[in-house]
């Protein structure tokens, strides 16, 4: 809820918008900034004249805020291009041309702030620039049409400066990421700068670089918003805020109500699951360095898994299928990708149920705030939260279309990736986030050869295993993690054997040399006695688990 006085809450209470009443009467101003192509516009601001209408849009689903503001023009004052005496004709009554300081003020990039209230009291609704004009000669009007604030990150492309990415460290939390990209095109912004991951409460790590020359910040902005439980809101100020996303189960305390016989002008309710999935299949393409031959190599890595819920399918598809394909670049783990599948399938929840109501405008009222209603034709008498309002200001008064989310008792049915398999080394529970875990030969090296994964994802590719060592850096997930190894080799002499030295990422030692018993896979099913390589489809495996608490 935007912060206001009493007295605009006092003239909000009332259904009555009366125009002989200046404490009632809906009211507008409209500041326009000089831009520096008006030639006559001598002041810094200035209020815009003859407004006859102004309609404000705006969603959760879309950070900007659009408008369009309708103005009369009837001798052609306002039009960009107008000049006086411009075609040989005397315009007023005394035979005297006439000027307007507006020549060449309201063109695209104009910026201006727009306010609305009752009377002498007016709240900020936006600042923000406007994207085009249109005139009408028939109607004698001109049209402006803009966006918020938050538009510079939609025209604006990345340009940087002194490296090729805006974000080039792939471990940076996803909230830090996303102010970046808004600083780099100058909006204010309250980013919550350690988003974590629902249910594990890890950080959100962005996963990938980005934010080349020539693309757009809000590609990457509006991605990273969209599989996180955060919707970015500008307020009235300009300022972008991450807001969390609630939880629907739990309603807030509503902070006004709306009543069929006292506010409502219009009730509308619908459903619709046309952008509604059952099934979600995340992917996850980063590219990283393995160790080949003991030397780095970079590759793409390619993780996908599949998400679906049954109880979408049966209560809102009917039993019908539908599967929705995302990529997102920090999902980098099967659990990670579960979080983005939750997040997503959250949203599309909140928005298959909505109702709309036309009240007289409480301007105040933001979105995600909880409101309540009371309708006896659709039935609604509940609390719900605010998704979208149209604020509209008209001779006619002053009013909003609020659209509004139900889905207050929906629950998930998600099935989960399958639980970690049985582990072949000692499980050990750490509350380190990195692992230095020391794999080395503590016989004859004589080619032992694997691959290592960690939680699905290949980390070490043809591993050596020397008698120097070689250190691995594990980063684990809160909970279960697992190592996976896959032989390539048992080498010359008998069967493939690794011992380890574990450590915590700050070098504190965990386990050193000894403590911990050797890998071994037999010699079997071997396609070289000469190398001792494994035949391709009978490679022995073997796990361990490290829980993370």
């Amino acid at each position: 809820m935007r912060k206001t006085n009493q007295a605009l809450i006092r003239a909000l209470t009332t259904q009555f918008q009366s125009g002989n009443n200046n404490f009632r009467s809906p009211s507008e101003y409209v500041n326009i900034k000089r831009p520096i192509t008006a030639e006559n516009f001598f002041v810094s601001q200035g209020r815009l004249p003859n407004i006859i209408s102004i309609e404000i849009d705006e969603d959760i689903d879309t950070t900007a805020k659009s408008f369009t503001i309708v103005c009369s023009n009837e001798d052609g004052q306002l039009s960009p291009d107008y000049k006086e005496g411009k075609f040989g004709e005397r315009r007023l009554n005394y035979q005297i041309p006439l000027s307007s300081p507006w020549r060449n003020v309201l063109v695209p990039d104009t910026e201006l702030e727009i306010s609305l209230g009752y009377g002498d009291n007016q709240l900020k609704m936006l600042i923000g620039s406007i994207d085009e004009i249109s005139i009408s000669a028939d109607g004698r009007t001109i049209t402006i049409n803009g966006r918020s604030n938050y538009k510079k990150a939609q025209v604006n492309t990345c340009m940087p400066k002194s490296k090729k990415y805006i974000i080039d460290d792939v471990d940076i939390n996803v909230g830090v990421a996303i102010k970046k990209f808004l600083d780099h095109v100058n909006i204010p912004n309250d980013i919550e700068p350690n988003i974590k991951e629902p249910f594990t409460g890890m950080s959100y790590k962005v996963g990938e670089k980005m934010g080349i020359r020539g693309e757009y910040p809000h590609d990457h902005v509006g991605n990273m918003a969209f599989t996180t439980y955060y919707a970015l809101i500008e307020n009235s100020n300009g300022k972008v805020k991450s807001k969390k996303l609630p939880d629907f189960k739990k309603l807030g305390k509503a902070i006004v109500t709306f009543d069929d016989y006292i506010d409502l002008t219009e009730a509308d309710y619908s459903m619709d699951n046309n952008e509604v999935f059952d099934t979600i299949t995340v992917v996850s393409k980063s590219k990283e360095y393995e160790i080949v031959n003991g030397k780095r190599k970079k590759v793409t890595r390619t993780i996908k898994n599949r998400f679906t819920s049954a109880k979408i399918r049966s209560d809102i598809l009917q039993g019908n299928r539908r599967e929705l394909i995302v990529e997102s670049g920090w999902a980098n783990t099967p659990k990670k990708q579960f979080n983005t599948a939750k997040a997503l399938f959250t949203k599309m929840v909140m928005g298959w149920k909505r109702l709309s109501i036309g009240v007289p405008a409480y301007l105040p009222l933001e979105l995600l705030d909880v409101v309540s209603v009371r309708e006896r034709i659709t039935q609604v008498n509940k609390r719900m939260y605010v998704r979208g309002i149209r604020t509209s200001y008209s001779g006619t008064g002053l009013t909003q279309v609020i659209e509004l989310a139900d889905n207050t008792r929906f629950d998930l049915d998600i099935v989960m990736p399958p639980p970690p398999p049985p582990s072949d080394m000692p499980e050990f529970s750490t509350t380190e986030s990195r692992l230095i875990i020391n794999i080395f030969d503590f016989k004859i090296e004589d080619g032992d050869r694997m691959d290592i994964y960690l939680n699905g994802r290949k980390i070490v590719n043809n591993l050596f295993v020397r008698n120097k060592g070689t250190d691995i850096k594990i980063d684990l997930e809160k909970g279960a993690n697992v190592i996976k190894f896959v032989g390539i080799s048992a080498g010359k002499l008998q069967k493939l054997t690794a011992s380890f030295k574990v450590a915590g990422g700050s070098g504190n030692i965990i386990y050193p040399a000894g403590k911990l018993p050797s890998l071994n896979m037999p010699r079997e099913n071997i396609a070289s006695e000469s190398t001792g390589r494994y035949i391709t489809s009978k490679r022995p495996v073997r796990n361990w688990v490290i829980h993370r608490v």
